[in-house]
């Protein structure tokens, strides 16, 4: 596919006639690959928004960035930024002290937004450490992408209240929607109460009339948009007047040329993050061989550029990201398929990921090819990508990773899935796959275990979990762990920890959101475990056996390749009651072999 055509203009063609058709394939190229959206195409001096402190004091990234996220979810940027004003006042560290409901970010989230990776307290609380940009793309994006037929004609009312109390969006402007001490339903049907609404945003009865309406919400909004005193910020950070009402629910206007249909086949959201993330990092790369949606030579056959789930990235090993490496970060993110590069093809299921020889017509040495899988095409999430300037010669020099902990604290982990799990009287959840940070299923000792215990709702295993586990995975795998091509090979091939935990995971293969078991060991739950000791339990064999049995104990610091951790969470039910493990296991349980817990380590999980 070198060089890039779009035949998504094809139509166009045969309606508008050859050149205006050419134009529009070539503004949809433009389009497809970063050039030419509206959000980069508008300039320095482009208005963005009302002119709220926070919003002029943030750097032209962070405007730009409001106006491509609010271009991506089809929504005015005004009306974003007045929202995000209500919330926080555009501090991404808001709020400064913790008091009730653990929030946080520009957006205020909670636990229960549910956003990924957001399970916690603790790690709601984390997310006033990113940055603006980061919080723009991260929590404003996927939250608000939850709104049902968004447009860029809602104002920031329209945007707030379904934000605010979406079941009661529709209601007329006079309609009560919080009444203090009330037990009445929002709406027919609805479990959230009127009172519970009162007590929880009381700010907005301002006259103390016991109650509010949608009028006297959208009287806040509209104070909210009084703070910028009619005027707007530009991109780069310049004050304006406000433009027109009737201009104030569009998007800054495209330098491109050509049709705004949308193309037939569109582009996979998750290639356009990959393809922004690239551009962002290498902004002067080359991008002659770039290539998303396929051109006639595509459409005469089978190929996943035609669907728009294939990317070509060109080699420019001067300006651009060293191929090696970026091919060993998209081959370990759970979207990919697989991977061709420079006469070579690795595919997630086959081999555990492994690369073969390819010996297609086009050897691929000009640029790279990523497909993605149909089914994970609309995933956004961020891509791990290879710093710049990072090479690599012989095994993968790809940046070292951090550890399990560090990745913890830094939202790195990215595959915690759960899966319910019957042994005896007891409905436990259970991660479907070991703890993976940045696509690579990570080594653990003991201690960073019970460190991780500590800043989470998870627990350790004990030997019967997992025995239960291994007879309720949905895909077990056996790989040999003495025998070619088990350990010496992977010792002698692979010197360093962090190269066999690579090749490791690679060999386990695509981590898995379905119960997955068998190909490492787990540190377990003793009864009998003194401070800084530690037991394994796991790796087995083809016929169910356990290969690592209790034995030789470890210090809490040991850990090898093999050393991996699927955690359980602490909170369960026993006979349809909820309990806490803890308190089960502290009292002795059908979960442990051999009586109770000791009191140091129950110190430690509590």
């Amino acid at each position: 596919m070198e060089p890039l055509t779009i035949l998504a203009g094809l139509g166009y063609v045969a309606t508008a006639g050859l050149p205006a058709g050419l134009a529009y394939v070539r503004h949809r190229a433009r389009r497809a690959l970063g050039a030419g959206t509206p959000d980069e195409a508008a300039g320095e001096d482009t208005p963005v928004a009302p002119a709220f402190a926070g919003l002029v004091s943030a750097t032209p990234a962070v405007r730009r960035t409001l106006v491509e996220v609010a271009s991506e979810l089809d929504l005015a940027p005004a009306a974003l930024a007045t929202v995000i004003e209500l919330e926080s006042g555009w501090d991404p560290g808001a709020p400064r002290k913790a008091m009730g409901t653990p929030r946080g970010g520009l957006n205020q989230v909670t636990v229960g937004a549910k956003l990924p990776g957001l399970d916690t307290p603790e790690r709601v609380w984390a997310v006033r450490t990113w940055s603006a940009e980061r919080q723009l793309r991260e929590l404003v994006r996927p939250f608000f992408a939850r709104l049902a037929g968004r447009s860029l004609g809602w104002t920031a009312f329209d945007l707030y209240k379904r934000n605010f109390l979406p079941a009661a969006a529709r209601l007329p402007l006079d309609a009560q929607i919080a009444v203090r001490d009330s037990k009445e339903s929002v709406v027919p049907g609805a479990t959230l109460t009127k009172g519970a609404v009162y007590a929880a945003n009381p700010g907005f009865d301002c006259e103390k009339k016991g109650h509010f309406t949608w009028a006297d919400v959208e009287r806040v909004v509209r104070e909210v948009e009084g703070r910028a005193k009619g005027k707007w910020v530009t991109i780069g950070g310049q004050l304006v007047d406000a433009p027109p009402p009737a201009a104030q629910t569009t998007r800054p206007a495209p330098q491109a040329a050509g049709s705004s249909a949308a193309p037939p086949a569109q582009v996979a959201p998750a290639l356009r993050v990959l393809v922004r993330q690239l551009n962002e990092r290498w902004p002067g790369r080359s991008r002659a061989s770039d290539g998303l949606l396929g051109d006639a030579a595509h459409q005469a056959r089978k190929s996943d550029h035609n669907e728009g789930n294939a990317l070509d990235v060109t080699h420019d090993p001067e300006r651009g990201p060293d191929l090696d490496a970026l091919a060993e970060r998209l081959l370990a993110d759970p979207r990919v398929t697989y991977v061709i590069w420079n006469k070579r093809i690795a595919n997630r299921q086959i081999q555990g990921g492994a690369w073969r020889p390819y010996d297609g017509t086009n050897p691929h040495t000009r640029h790279l090819h990523v497909s993605v899988r149909a089914e994970a095409r609309n995933d956004e999430h961020p891509w791990s990508l290879p710093d710049q300037g990072a090479a690599v010669a012989g095994a993968p020099g790809v940046p070292p990773l951090p550890g399990v902990v560090k990745g913890w604290n830094d939202g790195l982990v990215d595959n915690v899935y759960w899966s319910e799990l019957e042994v005896g009287p007891y409905r436990l959840r259970v991660a479907t796959d070991a703890l993976s940070v940045r696509g690579v299923r990570l080594p653990v000792a003991f201690r960073e275990a019970l460190e991780l215990c500590r800043i989470s709702h998870y627990l350790p295993p004990t030997r019967v979990i997992c025995d239960a586990r291994w007879r309720a995975a949905a895909r077990r795998v056996v790989l040999a762990p003495l025998a070619p091509p088990g350990l010496p090979a992977l010792l002698d091939r692979y010197p360093m920890l962090e190269a066999q935990a690579r090749e490791w995971s690679k060999r386990i293969g695509p981590k898995s959101a379905a119960l997955l078991d068998g190909p490492w060991k787990e540190w377990t739950l003793e009864p009998g475990l003194r401070e800084r000791q530690a037991v394994s339990y796991g790796l087995r064999r083809g016929d169910g056996a356990v290969w690592q049995l209790p034995g030789r104990v470890h210090d809490d610091a040991h850990k090898d390749w093999s050393q991996l951790w699927a955690p359980v969470h602490r909170k369960a039910t026993r006979d349809g009651e909820e309990v806490d493990l803890v308190d089960e296991l502290a009292r002795g349980s059908e979960l442990l072999l051999g009586g109770a817990l000791p009191p140091w380590l129950l110190e430690v999980l509590r």
